[in-house]
């Protein structure tokens, strides 16, 4: 990872997403749909959003926005 230019495991698996239309963030997530039994070991590049499909499967923890 290093090699890569990543600090962290977190940078890395972040570099993998696309970047923020709104703010270009890089530290995106993807939807997660499902009724999960708990939000406790969930890794922080998913969004658990619940059992409700919708077509934005991205969200931008920075500015919040969703695509």
């Amino acid at each position: 990872m290093h090699d890569g230019g990543f600090a962290t495991f977190l940078d890395y698996r972040f570099a993998r997403h696309p970047a923020c239309p709104r703010c270009v963030g890089r530290r995106t997530q993807r939807a997660l749909f499902g009724m999960l039994s708990s939000f406790d070991d969930i890794e922080p590049w998913y969004d658990p959003r619940g059992c409700c499909v919708t077509h934005d499967i991205w969200t931008c923890t920075l500015c919040g926005h969703r695509w």
